[in-house]
């Protein structure tokens, strides 16, 4: 339950009442890791570090499977 909500938020956005159905807790670590992504990219970006297409999914694909 709370994954579909989850991905709801990220793709679609939610309710209010959808939302409160997830724990603060949940929701606070979800932007957390988003902020370390995120983070992370713009430290790649910084460093011309940067590709796009396939080899830049596959490297996000790896990292986020290796943090999991």
């Amino acid at each position: 339950m709370h994954r579909r909500l989850l991905e709801k938020w990220i793709y679609e956005g939610l309710s209010d009442e959808e939302r409160d159905r997830i724990p603060p807790e949940l929701l606070d670590r979800v932007r957390a890791h988003f902020h370390e992504l995120a983070d992370a990219a713009l430290e790649q970006v910084g460093d011309g570090d940067v590709s796009d297409g396939p080899t830049a999914m596959k490297r996000l694909r790896e990292r986020i499977e290796a943090q999991s």
